[in-house]
C-alpha cells in the first residue's frame, strides 16, 4: 500500500485545529469527516476531546509536580502536533476503517505518543484515503513534553516498513534517502511541504489560470509576492525577538559578573587598607620583642638578672592558668636551663603574636562579609531589573506576535477578496457585462 505521512507544523491552539479538521474548508459543516475517534481520552466525543487536552497542557507545572518531575527544560508554547497520514487513490476502495486506524495507532507509538492524548480524523474530501491525527505533546501522566527529535525520519522508516509490509514498494526516493542515513550516514531531506492554505490557493489559481492563464498568472505572482513579503517580515521580527532576548541575557550576565567583581575589588582593598593600619602596631610588636629578648640576654649575664627571668617565666605559666604540678621541678629546670628560660619567653611572644593576627584577620572578615552581603542586595535588585525586562519584552513581543497574526489573518481575506474579484471579471468578461452591469460595447467599449 501506498503510505504518506506528513508532519506539519507545531502549534499553540488545539481549537484552531480541531476547528480546521472537524468542520468543512470555510464552513461550520463537517460533511467531509467521514469519522473520528480519541486516543487516551475519557470522551468519545472530539469537539469536548480538544477541550480536555487544552487543560491537559495548561495543567503542565501541577501534573510534573505531581510526578515529583522538576519543573526546568526548555520552555515551548507549541504543544499541538499534528500530521496525517495519506493512501494511494487506488486503495479507496479496499481500504477499512481498521486498517486506517491501526496505522493511526503504530505511528503514534513510533512517535513516542502512545500514551499521549490524541484525535484521529478521516476526511473523505480528497481522491485519496486520509487520517489527521492531532496530538498533545503534553503528557498526561507526568507532564513532560513530547519530545521532536528526529520524528520525520521515525515516520519515514515506519511508513517503508509499512510499503514492504504490503508487499509494494511506491516510494523508491524514500528508500534511497533512508539507506542514505542508515548505510553511508548522509544526511537526505525530501523537499519541504508547502502549507495546506497556499496548496489550495494555488490549486484554484491553477485552475482559473487555465481560462485566463496571462490574468491568473499575474494575480498569482502579486499576492505570491505579498506573502513573501509578510514572511520577511514575520523572520525579521523572530531574529529581532531573539537579539532582544540575547540582550537581556548578556546584559543581565554582564551586570552581575561587574557586582562580583567590585565586591572582590572592595574587599581586596579592605585588606589592603587593615594591612597598612596595623602595619605600626606589628612593627612597634616585633621591637618589644627585640627588646625582651636583649634584655633577657643581659640579664642571663648576672645572677640576679637570672633570677628575674626565672621568677618572669613562673608568672607567665600561672596568667595563662597553667597547673601548678611539678612546681619545684619546673623552677628548678627554669633555674638550671638558659634555653627553657628563653623557650619560655619565645613562647610568650608567640601567643601575642597569633592573638594579633587572629584579631587582624577577624577584621578583615568583618568587612569582607559586609561587603558581600551589600553585593548580594545589589544582586537581588539586578535579579528583579531582570525579571521585570523580561515581562516587558514579553509583553512587547506579544503584541508583535498578535499584530503580525492579524495581519496574517487581513493577508487571508485580501487573498480571497483579490480571487473573488477576479472570478467576478471572468464571469462578467465571459456573459459580456460589464463592472457596471451594463452590456460591453464591443466595438468601442462602454463609457458613461
Amino acid at each position: 500500500m501506498h503510505m504518506v505521512p506528513k508532519i506539519a507544523a507545531k502549534g499553540t491552539s488545539f481549537k484552531g485545529a480541531a476547528q480546521y479538521y472537524l468542520h468543512d474548508k470555510d464552513a461550520d459543516t463537517n460533511e467531509r469527516v467521514e469519522w473520528a475517534e480519541t486516543r487516551n481520552l475519557a470522551t468519545d466525543d472530539p469537539d469536548v476531546a480538544w477541550r480536555v487536552m487544552a487543560a491537559t497542557a495548561m495543567c503542565q507545572h501541577r501534573l510534573k509536580t505531581q510526578a515529583g518531575i522538576p519543573a526546568t527544560g526548555r520552555k515551548s508554547d507549541n504543544v499541538v502536533l499534528t500530521y496525517s497520514l495519506a493512501w494511494h487513490p487506488d486503495e479507496k476502495k479496499h481500504l477499512t476503517k481498521e486498517e486506517m486506524q491501526q496505522a493511526a495507532y503504530d505511528t503514534l507509538d513510533v512517535l513516542g505518543a502512545g500514551k499521549h492524548q490524541a484525535l484521529i480524523v478521516c476526511h473523505n474530501d480528497e481522491p485519496h484515503p486520509h487520517v489527521h491525527i492531532m496530538v498533545n505533546r503534553v503528557s498526561p501522566i507526568d507532564g513532560r513534553m513530547l519530545s521532536s527529535s528526529k520524528e520525520k525520519l521515525n515516520l519515514s522508516k515506519w511508513a517503508q516498513a509499512y510499503e514492504e509490509h504490503r508487499g509494494k514498494i511506491w516510494c523508491k526516493e524514500r528508500v534511497k534517502n533512508n539507506q542514505a542515513r542508515e548505510v553511508l550516514k548522509q544526511f537526505t531531506r525530501a523537499a519541504k511541504d508547502k502549507p495546506r492554505h497556499i496548496h489550495e490557493i494555488e490549486a484554484k489559481a491553477k485552475t482559473l489560470a487555465q481560462r485566463r492563464p496571462e490574468e491568473a498568472k499575474a494575480l498569482s505572482q502579486s499576492e505570491k509576492e505579498k506573502d513573501l513579503a509578510l514572511s520577511r517580515k514575520g523572520r525579521e521580527m523572530q531574529n529581532k525577538h531573539k537579539q532582544q532576548w540575547d540582550e537581556l541575557a548578556a546584559g543581565h550576565k554582564a551586570r552581575k559578573a561587574g557586582i562580583t567583581a567590585k565586591v572582590k575589588s572592595k574587599q581586596k582593598q579592605s585588606r589592603r587598607d587593615i594591612l597598612e593600619k596595623n602595619k605600626p602596631v606589628k612593627q612597634g610588636m616585633k621591637k618589644r620583642h627585640d627588646a625582651e629578648q636583649r634584655l633577657f640576654e643581659r640579664r642571663e649575664k648576672r645572677l640576679l638578672g637570672r633570677v628575674k627571668n626565672i621568677v618572669s617565666g613562673i608568672r607567665e605559666k600561672q596568667a595563662h592558668g597553667e597547673e601548678r604540678q611539678n612546681t619545684v621541678g619546673r623552677v628548678f629546670k627554669l633555674m638550671s636551663s638558659k634555653q627553657a628560660r628563653h623557650e619560655n619567653l619565645s613562647k610568650r611572644q608567640a601567643r601575642n603574636i597569633r592573638k594579633f593576627n587572629a584579631d587582624q584577620n577577624k577584621e578583615i572578615a568583618k568587612y569582607h562579609a559586609y561587603f558581600k552581603a551589600v553585593g548580594n542586595k545589589q544582586k537581588e535588585k539586578n535579579l528583579s531589573r531582570f525579571y521585570q525586562e523580561r515581562k516587558d519584552i514579553k509583553f512587547k513581543q506579544s503584541m508583535d506576535n498578535a499584530k503580525l497574526k492579524a495581519e496574517w489573518k487581513q493577508r487571508g481575506v485580501d487573498r480571497k477578496e483579490a480571487w473573488r474579484e477576479f472570478r467576478i471579471g471572468q464571469y462578467l468578461t465571459k456573459h459580456g457585462v460589464g463592472r457596471t452591469g451594463m452590456p460591453h460595447d464591443r466595438k468601442r467599449g462602454f463609457e458613461r
